[in-house]
């Protein structure tokens, strides 16, 4: 007889089986979603933009697995932001139980033609199942989006009747664990997500998770005939280690508000219309906003550049000299310019199909670099650059890398100078003036990824993902120098392994 219930675990025995459940899926601690009986809940936390965090916010801790397998939450993981410790195969057959089962047996099937021995279904808790591969080392997500796409194809299931086949888990989309409690179905037998035996019947026993062997990423890269990843697995000393402090690193980063801004079609209308009925909220952001409208009037309602012109100095016109200080000779150059930089350049309204996309060369890139913190600016560099950057570079001020890495301006600055020192940036333009010769113009920089790019994944926006919500690491600085700028001894400050190395952190 399995052990059925959490309930029947002593404490040490619970613990270890949490533990087990954290070895094998999760990558990242500072997301995750719990489900109960009144939906889906995603939780972010931040340390340094704390401020930013929901109240009772924390990361994911180890009563977050024990509340799991006594099934009052159930669990969801994301993957990393550059890597993942498993596959998931979705499968999704609603209303069709011989669809599902048919899917599943031709998944089986590949994958043990394939060379993939170790591949274990779980019951969804409804009316699907998870099919799930374990990898020994976290694997870049592009290679395991590839990983899937390659599966599902040779099984035959990209074209599917009555069903699906989905792709987790994402930087942006999460899975839940098997294990717990589907409570979207009320039906007591069958709401569970036990893992399933070969016939593809329930295994009502919670220690079955220690029967889970982990797959060679050797075997997953040859399957890809990828020679690339393979060799740099290979060659590169305490692989694991990087990946998990790199990790931490970049969870570390922010999405500037302005990606939100300037991806989001109804924000940035709501922005034009403030703008209009209410004028310049302020000194110091008439560039800005003039640029706003200029994109507005440009791209968005198809004006001319004359018309356009005439829009922007009838705007300024009614704005009180409060709101900015240049000369009005000042101000109808700057339209000038701005508007012949969106015709020259081709800068749009919003930035439609600008999904971030992050490939195997620039995940072995981010992991070479040398420091935490020169990882953090470098990634901050890198997506701002997919963001805004062109073939001639990309601007991004000391203030704005300040506001994505949670590091003082200073430390960008050095850091900036570190990179291009080392080759992983280069620094385009520097102390270059506007035309006024008044003020400086941020350093152009350029991010070239010399190694083959493979295929790349695509981080996709959602409503609660990194597109609205930073993400930050626990452990982006040590536990005791947390300890001593916080100056008090909360919990969810610290992770299992502070509080191994020192338990008085708590006193």
């Amino acid at each position: 007889m399995g052990v059925l219930f959490a309930e029947q675990m002593d404490k040490e025995t619970l613990d270890k089986a949490c533990k087990r459940l954290e070895y094998l899926y999760t990558m990242e601690k500072n997301k995750y979603i719990t489900m109960t009986k009144y939906g889906y809940r995603t939780h972010i936390y931040s340390y340094t933009h704390k401020h930013l965090n929901e109240k009772n916010s924390r990361p994911l801790l180890p009563f977050r697995y024990e509340y799991h397998l006594k099934r009052r939450t159930t669990l969801g993981v994301f993957s990393g932001m550059l890597c993942s410790k498993f596959i998931s195969f979705d499968l999704d057959f609603r209303e069709n139980k011989i669809a599902l089962l048919d899917a599943a047996k031709k998944l089986r099937k590949t994958l043990s033609e394939l060379g993939i021995k170790n591949v274990y279904f779980s019951s969804s808790g409804n009316k699907g199942f998870h099919a799930e591969i374990f990898f020994r080392i976290p694997i870049p997500n592009a290679t395991v989006r590839k990983l899937f796409d390659l599966i599902v194809n040779k099984s035959g299931l990209n074209d599917l009747s009555g069903g699906e086949v989905e792709f987790r888990p994402t930087p942006t989309q999460a899975v839940k664990l098997p294990l717990g409690k589907n409570f979207k179905n009320p039906n007591s037998e069958t709401n569970i997500c036990w893992f399933l035996d070969d016939d593809f019947n329930p295994i009502k026993d919670i220690n079955f998770i220690y029967k889970i062997k982990q797959t060679p990423e050797g075997i997953i890269f040859d399957i890809l005939k990828d020679a690339e990843n393979k060799r740099y697995y290979e060659q590169s000393k305490g692989i694991k280690q990087k990946i998990r402090t790199t990790e931490n690193a970049i969870a570390g980063r922010k999405d500037l508000d302005i990606y939100s801004d300037r991806s989001d079609i109804g924000k940035a209308l709501k922005n034009v219309e403030r703008l209009l009925e209410n004028g310049l909220p302020r000194k110091g952001v008439r560039h800005k906003s003039l640029f706003l409208l200029g994109t507005y009037y440009i791209d968005y309602e198809n004006m001319t550049t004359e018309e356009t012109r005439e829009k922007l100095i009838d705007f300024m016109a009614n704005q009180s000299k409060e709101t900015y200080s240049s000369s009005w000779e000042e101000v109808i150059k700057d339209i000038d310019g701005i508007i012949n930089s969106i015709e020259k350049k081709g800068y749009r309204f919003v930035l439609a199909g600008r999904d971030i996309t992050i490939s195997d060369a620039e995940v072995r890139k981010v992991l070479n670099i040398k420091t935490k913190n020169q990882k953090l600016l470098y990634f901050s560099l890198l997506v701002h650059s997919k963001r805004y950057g062109t073939n001639k570079g990309f601007y991004m001020t000391f203030e704005q890398m300040a506001e994505a890495t949670g590091l003082h301006k200073m430390t960008c600055f050095k850091i900036i100078n570190k990179l291009s020192e080392a080759g992983h940036i280069q620094i385009l333009s520097r102390n270059e003036s506007y035309g006024d010769g008044c003020r400086k113009k941020p350093n152009r920089y350029k991010i070239e990824i010399e190694e083959p790019g493979g295929k790349t994944i695509t981080i996709t926006k959602e409503k609660n993902d990194m597109e609205k919500i930073l993400k930050d690491s626990l452990k982006i600085i040590p536990a005791v120098e947390r300890r001593k700028k916080l100056g008090k001894k909360d919990f969810a400050y610290y992770t299992e392994e502070d509080l191994k190395k020192d338990p008085t952190l708590l006193f």
